[in-house]
């Protein structure tokens, strides 16, 4: 971030959207309570078959345990009919501070 004060970089705890990162992470303790009354059709592992219903598989996702960094493309309207990217964003300077931060972590890992 500090390399680039040009770009307006934001850190979140959370992403407020719909990401397959979701699967990677799972805080250790977390209160699941609110995730499952945002979600209807929710079932715990074992129960009965409810058609359309859905579960995560948590204690797989708890053992991953996998650090997550969300860089994507800067838009508005995702998922929705007239969604857009900013193409020099997504284009030119996401690829390149994506790079910028994977040949500085390979340094640090040697």
């Amino acid at each position: 971030m500090n390399a680039h004060p040009e770009h307006d970089i934001v850190i979140r705890e959370y992403f407020p959207l719909l990401s397959d990162m979701s699967y990677l992470r799972l805080e250790a303790g977390l209160d699941l309570t609110a995730l499952k009354a945002n979600m209807p059709l929710w079932r715990d592992p074992g129960t009965a078959f409810l058609p359309g219903a859905y579960n995560l598989p948590l204690k797989e996702i708890a053992q991953l345990d996998l650090p997550i960094v969300n860089w994507g493309p800067y838009g508005r309207g995702a998922h929705q009919r007239h969604e857009s990217v900013l193409m020099s964003y997504s284009f030119e300077t996401l690829p390149q501070l994506l790079y910028e931060t994977i040949k500085q972590l390979a340094t640090i890992s040697k």
